[in-house]
């Protein structure tokens, strides 16, 4: 299978949605920013791609070494 490049409308179309947000803004943040094994803080990298506005969030925890997240974000 070889590699190809998506065009934006399939990229768009692979995004996931923000999860659902219910609770105050620091039981919010707390779920944002921690990991859901353990309960370390998560380390974040953003990888932005200015020609087709869009940015990919990876979420990974340093203490179970799982990318916890990885969430594609249209800039507006």
């Amino acid at each position: 299978m070889k590699n190809e490049r998506l065009s934006l409308k399939e990229i768009l179309k692979e995004m996931d949605p923000l999860e659902t947000c219910y609770g105050s803004v620091e039981q919010l943040l707390s779920r944002y920013r921690t990991c859901p094994l353990c309960g370390s803080n998560l380390h974040f990298t953003h990888l932005t791609d200015f020609s087709h506005s869009i940015t990919q969030e990876i979420a990974k925890c340093p203490e179970c070494k799982v990318k916890v997240r990885d969430h594609m974000h249209k800039l507006q």
